[in-house]
């Protein structure tokens, strides 16, 4: 009770520049705070809370279930937890911790789906607090490049072969830590022009058939 009036102001004074910076972020579909202009009741609430909108913020975020345990799993100063207004910063996981007990279709209906986080936003500094939600959402960029990367070079193969695209795509999947160990299996040779690579294995036929005895 001694520190609750000093950690009630920090809340809401960390929270609206947290709320505002993640409004610019990706990938964020929408921030709901009521200390935000685009709230629906942020009217209502800057009359009934005279500026002190407290230190709760939703976020909507723009991908799937696997990006969403991807943020969650790369937040630090954000514990996971279900507890909130404490003086520590905690990240919250409604479809799967409050409100893990209603059905999915309920749930869904009041607008809590898989891409739903909230966050209870504690009293350390704001930008060590950015620092880290801007990590975890890095998370979730990266492996969505990633992906887009692989879709698209499986789209280019599929132009390229047609009908064996898929096996020829399925077969470079499986075989891409092989040719990882090819490249690096290879050796320079300064004797050949242009300095062409060739694997060791085949440094051995070259040596054979330029009538070189094989070390």
């Amino acid at each position: 009770l001694k520190h609750l009036a000093v950690g009630r102001e920090r809340h809401c004074r960390n929270a609206p520049g947290l709320a505002n910076w993640l409004e610019e972020k990706s990938p964020i579909r929408r921030v709901s705070y009521p200390g935000l202009t685009s709230h629906p009741q942020h009217e209502l609430a800057r009359r009934q809370m005279h500026g002190n909108f407290g230190g709760m913020v939703t976020l909507i975020l723009d991908t799937d279930l696997d990006g969403t345990r991807r943020f969650l799993e790369n937040t630090h100063l954000f514990a996971l937890a279900e507890s909130l207004g404490g003086v520590e910063s905690l990240v919250n996981y409604p479809p799967l911790m409050t409100h893990g007990a209603i059905p999915e279709e309920k749930r869904i209906a009041l607008g809590i789906t898989e891409s739903l986080v909230r966050l209870s936003v504690g009293v350390e500094d704001v930008e060590d607090l950015r620092d880290d939600l801007r990590t975890a959402l890095n998370s979730v960029n990266n492996a969505r490049a990633a992906i887009r990367e692989r879709q698209e070079r499986k789209s280019s193969i599929a132009l390229r072969y047609g009908k064996k695209a898929p096996q020829l795509a399925g077969f470079l999947e499986q075989n891409a830590s092989a040719q990882k160990l090819k490249v690096t299996d290879s050796v320079d040779r300064p004797d050949v022009p242009h300095g062409k690579k060739y694997s060791k294995r085949n440094t051995v036929t070259h040596r054979k058939k330029s009538g070189r005895a094989a070390s």
